[in-house]
């Protein structure tokens, strides 16, 4: 008897043939006859066709018909929201009476006021950082194997962990490696989420939701701020920074309620040889029944991986390697690096530390509390709106145009370390927050997208793992750095700005020469412009279906 397999496969092949004969437009991988229930030639013309369709939806009407994807993003969006509470978070524990007493020092010169010797506030920053990096690079193999749901769910556990080491952590160390043990599910979140979105929802919708990433630890960085400053007056430390930290555990709880119900990505099935889980995902994503509908959105897929399983074949199963491997998948895999690492060439480090190097000027605390919530705020709207303003304007206008603003209000910043009134401090306390929104606005929503689009599908868990790693690897750096630059033995203060203002110009040079604009191109255009050595500033205006004849 033959094999109903074989024959499918037979037929695949002449179809194949056929096509190629034809002259079509399409180059048909001959590895896709071996994927379980491989695809025919009118399903994968259907399902490119589909995506044509999708280029054409506005933002309502995408909000519209894949409404479904966006409450599928909302767990792995959700989990980073821990980010950016534990930021707002530390940033004001370290000013609190309770927190200085329990892990302060006398202050130089006024033996009846506390402080945290920078030693420690680079160290517990920079630990953070540090277990982002391992969280990060690790994410790469655990998306690839496990998937991005199962991933982020068991990571949430660890998470809880993490939160409970810090809560009852009775000396210094004890909370460097609470800091370090959080830093970890923080990074894998953040991959996990991003590579979710890249491959689960439509174009038109990876900028916003990607966007939202950035946005949710924006608004995380509020959550931690006003809960902060709600138990700042407190001097009992359960009723002031433990009761603070303790309120992290909402976000890794809701997240695994949240996983639960989400559905997984549709191209880690199809990695997995799992055509049938990939057509429940696919049917729960968007929301419909039609069977055949549902098939020509997997064939699309099924050609893409099958097209860049080809380029690669003679390297074997997706490899680290590869990321360098050739001329091609280095730069793109350095493109998206550059693009993350912009973000601590901008003055990340410096800016996080406001509150605490603002509260060091004697400024008053109100008032700094007053415009950091304000402002963190503002970054918040301005990440949301982001997404929308990427899309319209293209991912690549808004780096570079965004980041040459950015450098403006860092040199305006680092100017006023020469100016010592009330009123340069109040201008001090204003610019700084609102270079947290440049640098959000510029930098964050675009690297998000960016890291979704740049990278290979085949490739896309490694890339966006080893950005992500780089980035932190580089922000535990200069953690460790910059607040012996803003105060002793440096003592630049705000003069600090002006070094990352000088930084932040080759990322608007990196910006013109390397990153593309990617609005509306599919993974399949993105991977032709790329292999027929497009120049990024070209990439908007060149024709894809002309290289792919």
């Amino acid at each position: 008897m033959t094999d109903i397999t074989d024959v499918k496969m037979e037929e695949s092949m002449i179809e194949y043939k056929e096509a190629e004969n034809e002259h079509t437009d399409w180059d048909f991988p001959p590895n896709l006859a071996n994927y379980p229930e491989p695809p025919t030639i009118a399903l994968i013309q259907q399902g490119y066709a589909l995506l044509d369709d999708d280029k054409a939806l506005s933002n309502v009407q995408a909000l519209k018909v894949g409404w479904r994807q966006v409450l599928n993003c909302a767990p792995f969006i959700l989990s980073c929201i821990g980010q950016g509470y534990d930021s707002g978070a530390a940033s004001i524990i370290a000013s609190m009476p309770s927190f200085l007493v329990d892990f302060g020092s006398p202050k130089p010169g006024d033996p009846t006021a506390n402080y945290v010797p920078s030693l420690w506030l680079s160290l517990w920053s920079a630990f953070v950082t540090l277990g982002m990096a391992i969280g990060a690079v690790s994410c790469g193999t655990l998306v690839d194997r496990f998937g991005p749901r199962r991933t982020s769910m068991v990571t949430s556990t660890l998470m809880i962990a993490a939160v409970s080491l810090q809560c009852f952590a009775v000396n210094r160390i004890m909370l460097l490696f609470g800091k370090l043990l959080a830093g970890i599910p923080m990074g894998i979140f953040i991959v996990s989420a991003s590579n979710f979105i890249s491959e689960s929802v439509n174009m038109k919708l990876r900028a916003p939701l990607s966007s939202l990433i950035p946005f949710s630890t924006s608004i995380g960085l509020v959550f931690g701020l006003t809960t902060g400053n709600m138990n700042l007056g407190q001097m009992v430390a359960w009723k002031s920074w433990r009761m603070t930290l303790a309120c992290q555990y909402i976000f890794p709880a809701l997240t695994v309620l949240g996983l639960i119900f989400a559905a997984d990505s549709p191209v880690y099935a199809v990695r997995q040889g799992k055509p049938a889980v990939a057509r429940k995902m696919l049917g729960k994503l968007y929301g419909i029944k039609d069977v055949e509908v549902i098939n020509a959105r997997l064939a699309a897929i099924q050609h893409t991986v099958a097209a860049e399983e080809m380029a690669h074949e003679h390297y074997g199963n997706a490899g680290w390697a590869e990321l360098m491997s050739n001329p091609v998948d280095a730069k793109r895999t350095l493109t998206s690096v550059g693009v993350w690492v912009a973000q601590v060439m901008g003055g990340m480090s410096f800016l996080a530390q406001g509150i605490y190097f603002l509260s060091q000027l004697d400024i008053e605390f109100t008032v700094i509390f007053g415009i950091t919530a304000g402002l963190a705020s503002l970054s918040a709207v301005v990440s949301f709106f982001t997404g929308y303003i990427i899309e319209f304007l293209g991912r690549r206008t808004v780096f570079v145009y965004g980041n040459i603003a950015h450098t403006c209000v860092l040199i305006a910043i680092g100017g006023l370390g020469w100016a010592s009134s009330q009123k340069a401090g109040w201008a001090l306390a204003l610019l700084m927050n609102l270079a947290l929104s440049t640098q959000g606005f510029a930098v964050n929503a675009p690297a998000y997208t960016l890291m979704n689009e740049l990278s290979s599908v085949r490739l896309r868990a490694k890339t966006q793992a080893v950005a992500t790693c780089a980035l932190n690897i580089f922000a535990c750096a200069f953690n460790l750095m910059t607040p012996y630059i803003f105060q002793t033995p440096g003592n630049l203060g705000a003069k600090t700005a002006l070094i990352f203002a000088g930084l932040n110009v080759f990322v608007v040079v990196f910006g013109f020469l390397y990153v593309p604009e990617t609005r509306n191109r599919t993974a399949a255009e993105i991977d032709v412009l790329y292999e027929n050595h497009i120049a990024a500033r070209h990439f908007a205006k060149t024709d894809t279906a002309a290289l792919m004849h």
